[in-house]
């Protein structure tokens, strides 16, 4: 490698050199991120672009203004190496300047086994501009990104090539120094692991590669996953421990990995299993229970069931990467994603299409394709992890099929609802846990809250520097754990705090969306995640959840029947698609999201969300006992049903009329006097004054506010509504007067009877 005036470094931290001087002269960041943009990309840019690049949230001429002063500054400290015209500015050619992930690229795309693979691998110290960030700078940010999985993909392949070389040699020093190498970008892959330690025994170094097998089995059973080492790294452990010549070391587990057809670079394997760009976050009990359940013979269909956006295709890629080479002949991803049959009966074809289509085996011999994907898949042992089939239901008997066809092959499914055979174990992908209110404290506990953080540090390192993780734990719990929708308001940090972030998402859901090209376009929206859900069901499962969108939080049978119209098996269905949750109780839930969805699409028709507010607020208005008598056993609790309470009495306060208004809060004032919630009584009658009544209501309301003020000790707020309620009954004159008590208890404590709702 030729020694160059001016060095690049951009993997692990940057490093800017002249003559072997470091480059402190720049000191703007946004200088910075231009040299480094140009330097990598290696290419003119139009001034323009490069503008919008770095100052994106300015005005063009003002950001092309603010270029200038930084191309002012580069021109001063590397005169020679900047080209600049009226219309682009680039580097100067490759003789005068040098770039460390250019120098991997060239070597990463050669084929030959050349001198400088060794010296290119020593090049790769970490990721990709590792802990550098440009603040105000999201376009810039958003090409990081994208260009550090490229260049982490070329370094996983250089490395790969580095420990073939090695292993094909038999170089022990130089096998164990890429290794280590590969390890620290990859600590989790677990054929870098078993090649460690086979070079450390070849070496020589035998209580090291045993030392070895304890750190991978530590890292994947402890920290990460869940799951003990592959059987290829146990029996290499084994052969360790009790050969005594290591040059004569039976089967490498590098040729071993290869004789089942899986790469020892964690890049991506024959079958396409997707790469995800992040690391998954929490999720340790769900992968723990997936691997005991693939472990096990007996198991052959695993269905991930959730709602869309939780997470099921992340939680299935992450299980199957670390599986590949569990199964002799690995493991197959197909994603059903896009595809939808004309008709149902088609549903089965396309899954037959899509299976065959992966494992390239042609169907245009003239026979029946389901007869010859068996007989295909009749020899082989793999994993076939079938993405997205919520909208295939009528293929469950294609699969059930191909299990009793194929004994080799186990399935790892995704889908909103499950299949419905009997060999079926479901696994349900709950959101991740958040903090419940008033637990801001320990919200860095939590794995919701972790993923907020930690998309956030792509974006913004410090974008929970002004609010701590409160505003973080606020949005997990407006999102209810749901991971797509945590990473979709993250990606606001750049522009707003998390606690301004959880005051817009309380609005609604525009929030949660972006244009990002390094998502998927499915997943841009939550909306649009939640439409798909929506076109799946029918007319009248779509009307049930509309209605059920004004039940707050939990809700029973009776609640649903009333309010909906649902009866159990139509609960069933909703759940089966998870839509709705049932809890340990018995009673279902709604996630907050889909609820919101669910109301506006109840709004669209005014009439039908007033019949169906008042169906929920006579339903639970009736759970009230008459002031004075014991509530009958067997309902939901009082305290169980707050909520829907709470909704009840709002929308009476708005709607009701007001003799029926009145019997509403004589009741409900008995029963929160009973609990002392006095607190939410008080918002309650003040609502209520402010509606335009008989003096005879506004006297009762007053004085039953007057009371909630006196059971909590604010005597001046108690006595100026007591008085209020005399005045509009006796006149302020004749307060004092001696009656005045005998009207208290005559006119304000007596309920006007109920009248008939609408």
């Amino acid at each position: 490698m030729r020694n160059q005036q001016l060095r690049v470094r951009v993997l692990g931290g940057a490093e800017l050199t002249m003559d072997g001087r470091p480059l402190v002269e720049l000191a703007s960041a946004k200088a910075t991120a231009l040299l480094f943009y140009l330097a990598v990309t290696g290419t003119a840019h139009s001034r323009s672009a490069l503008a919008g690049l770095l100052w994106s949230d300015l005005p063009e001429p003002t950001a092309r203004a603010n270029l200038r002063l930084v191309l002012t500054k580069l021109r001063r400290v590397v005169p020679e190496q900047v080209a600049v015209s009226r219309q682009t500015i680039a580097l100067a050619d490759s003789r005068q300047v040098w770039v460390d992930v250019a120098e991997v690229s060239r070597v990463a795309a050669a084929h030959q086994d050349d001198d400088e693979l060794l010296e290119a691998v020593r090049l790769c110290r970490g990721d990709f501009l590792e802990g550098f960030g440009v603040p105000g700078a999201p376009l810039f940010d958003d090409w990081l990104t994208e260009r550090r999985a490229a260049v982490r993909a070329d370094m996983l392949a250089l490395m790969d090539r580095a420990v073939q070389r090695a292993r094909d040699r038999r170089d022990a020093a130089g096998g164990i120094e890429v290794t280590r190498r590969l390890l620290q970008l990859e600590r989790l892959h677990e054929e870098a692991h078993r090649a460690l330690m086979w070079f450390l025994a070849v070496g020589g170094q035998r209580s090291a590669a045993l030392a070895q097998y304890e750190t991978c089995r530590y890292l994947l059973r402890r920290e990460e996953l869940g799951i003990e080492p592959a059987a290829d790294t146990l029996a290499l452990r084994d052969e360790i421990a009790v050969t005594r010549g290591f040059t004569a070391l039976g089967v490498d587990p590098l040729a071993s990995a290869a004789r089942q057809d899986v790469a020892l670079a964690a890049g991506p394997p024959p079958t396409d299993l997707p790469r995800p760009l992040t690391a998954l976050v929490g999720r340790e009990r769900e992968l723990a229970r997936l691997h005991e359940l693939l472990d096990d013979p007996t198991c052959r269909l695993v269905t991930l069931v959730g709602p869309g956006g939780i997470g099921k295709t992340r939680l299935a890629v992450e299980v199957a990467a670390y599986r590949q080479g569990r199964r002799r002949d690995g493991t197959v991803f197909v994603s059903f994603v896009g595809t939808s049959p004309a008709r149902p009966a088609e549903a089965a074809d396309l899954v037959v299409a899509g299976l065959a289509r992966a494992l390239e085996i042609d169907l245009a011999v003239p026979r029946e394709p389901l007869d010859l994907l068996a007989e295909q898949l009749a020899g082989r042992e793999l994993l076939l992890v079938l993405d997205n089939l919520e909208h295939l239901r009528d293929s469950a008997g294609v699969l059930a099929e191909l299990l009793r066809r194929a004994p080799g092959a186990q399935l790892l499914v995704t889908s909103r609802r499950p299949l419905g055979l009997g060999v079926e174990w479901l696994v349900e992908v709950p959101g991740l846990p958040y903090p419940p209110p008033g637990a801001d404290a320990d919200a860095a506990g939590y794995e919701a809250v972790q993923l907020f953080q930690e998309r956030a540090r792509l974006l913004r390192p410090n974008s929970l520097a002004i609010d701590g993780t409160a505003g973080a734990g606020r949005v997990c719990r407006l999102v209810a754990g749901v991971p797509l929708a945590i990473e979709l308001a993250a990606r606001w940090v750049r522009s707003a705090t998390p606690a301004a972030i959880a005051d817009r998402l309380a609005s609604g859901l525009e929030l949660l969306e972006t244009t990002a090209p390094d998502v998927e376009r499915r997943h841009r929206s939550l909306r649009s995640v939640i439409d798909w859900s929506w076109q799946l069901l029918t007319d009248e499962e779509r009307r049930t959840l509309r209605r059920l969108s004004v039940l707050r939080r939990s809700f029973d049978l009776a609640a649903a029947g009333a309010v909906a119209g649902a009866g159990l098996p139509m609960l069933a269905s909703l759940v089966d698609q998870s839509l709705i949750a049932v809890g340990e109780d018995g009673r279902y839930e709604m996630h907050e999201l889909l609820r919101q969805y669910a109301a506006e699409s109840l709004a669209a028709d005014p009439a039908e969300e007033a019949r169906t507010r008042w169906r929920h607020a006579e339903h639970h208005v009736a759970l009230l006992p008459p002031p004075g008598e014991a509530r009958t056993e067997g309902g939901p609790s009082l305290e169980t049903e707050q909520e829907n309470l709470r909704a009840a009495t709002e929308w009476l306060i708005l709607g009701a009329d007001p003799i029926t208004l009145d019997a509403h809060l004589v009741r409900l004032w008995a029963v929160y006097q009973r609990l002392g919630w006095f607190r939410e009584a008080q918002a309650f009658f003040r609502a209520a004054l402010e509606r335009h009544v008989a003096p005879l209501h506004r006297a009762r309301w007053h004085r039953m506010l007057g009371e909630t003020h006196q059971q909590i000790g604010e005597a001046n707020a108690a006595r100026y509504h007591l008085e209020r309620a005399l005045d509009l009954l006796v006149g302020r004159g004749a307060r004092a007067a001696a009656g005045a008590a005998g009207v208290l208890s005559t006119h304000l404590i007596t309920p006007t009877p109920y009248a008939q709702g609408p």
